[in-house]
């Protein structure tokens, strides 16, 4: 009997070992550091979760993916990467490589599992990303964009009318052999002439139970459905919003709300030319807005055509390509990409 309750104790302290919980060897619980890649030094953040989930994130990217026994399995837009990771006390490193260019995180730990739970849930709330709804009271449809820098891009359209507006274009280019589409490219430019959306941009400040949107030139058109939320006080208008189970509800107390659907994820700055004059682009920088400013920055000679040098990633290279248009053009020379240097690159 002595000898069955010693191995009983034994296994249980083996089994205690070997469970993912908060211990000081333990990845579980929140971590904040930073992180080194591509010649850039930036904040990092991570959340891992004694089921084996996790979250990882670094210069506004984030990608979640699994943990065990000092790997990490994480993808995001498509990609993914197997990292590897230690831990020393309160002390977490990670490394690994992707497409040839390594990295890694150096992080603290900043509190034990139960805290970082419900961190990594009050951020499921946040409402940035792509967002989709389709009404189909009214026939519209709705998208929108929320950046994390403080941007909104919002675009509706009627989806009765633009169906009348292709029939009446199919209609005439069949009355008229001169108008029919002579191949399946002009029927798609035809059907999309017809798709019309209007679409608007403005600066975005998220509180927790309002988007404040405020235009970005004083007389900005704004769609109809805001009107009655304009707040004259502060400049803004202040939309009601909920985030309840991964859908985003607008007007959530009234009779016209709208649900929105997750659609995937955006940078942290818009690329659409809406906020060209607005948006600067600066050293750690990273997207689509960033991959347009290499591609003219190579264009117009400042930054070598290499391979990947239209990264998206704003480092040392197009730091300095960016000061040499900048010298070039009789700008401030500051290497950042501000709205007047922006907007003259598009001339």
């Amino acid at each position: 009997m002595k000898k069955r309750a010693v191995s009983m104790v034994i296994l249980t302290l083996w089994l205690l070992a070997m469970m993912p919980t908060a211990r000081a060897d333990s990845p579980v619980g929140k971590w904040s550091g930073t992180a080194r890649g591509a010649g850039l030094k930036m904040s990092a953040s991570a959340s891992f979760r004694a089921g084996g989930s996790c979250s990882l994130s670094a210069g506004g990217y984030s990608a979640s993916g699994s943990w065990s026994g000092g790997s990490i399995h994480v993808s995001a837009m498509g990609h993914s990467a197997t990292l590897s990771y230690s831990v020393s006390g309160d002390r977490m490193t990670i490394s690994g490589s992707y497409k040839g260019k390594r990295g890694s995180m150096s992080l603290s730990r900043r509190s034990g599992g139960d805290e970082g739970e419900r961190a990594q849930q009050a951020a499921s709330r946040k409402p940035y990303g792509k967002w989709g709804c389709a009404d189909s009271e009214n026939g519209m449809t709705y998208e929108m964009c929320l950046y994390s820098d403080g941007w909104l891009l919002w675009s509706e359209a009627n989806e009765q009318e633009s169906e009348s507006r292709l029939q009446d274009a199919l209609k005439g280019a069949l009355a008229d052999v001169k108008k029919v589409p002579d191949s399946a490219e002009d029927l798609v430019e035809l059907i999309t002439q017809t798709q019309k959306s209007n679409v608007y941009g403005t600066k975005l400040v998220v509180t927790d139970k309002h988007l404040e949107i405020a235009p970005l030139a004083q007389d900005a058109d704004a769609p109809t459905l805001w009107a009655a939320y304009w707040d004259a006080k502060k400049g803004v208008w202040a939309i009601p919003y909920t985030v309840e189970a991964g859908d985003l509800s607008l007007f959530p107390e009234s009779d016209a709300t709208l649900l929105f659907k997750k659609k995937g994820s955006v940078d942290a700055k818009p690329e659409s030319e809406l906020f060209l004059s607005h948006v600067a682009l600066k050293r750690g920088d990273r997207g689509e807005a960033v991959r347009q400013l290499q591609e003219k920055l190579i264009a117009a000679g400042h930054l070598e055509a290499e391979e990947n040098a239209a990264d998206g990633i704003f480092g040392k290279k197009t730091q300095k390509a960016v000061q040499a248009y900048q010298a070039e053009q009789g700008l401030t020379v500051d290497g950042i990409a501000g709205g007047e240097m922006r907007l003259r690159m598009t001339q």
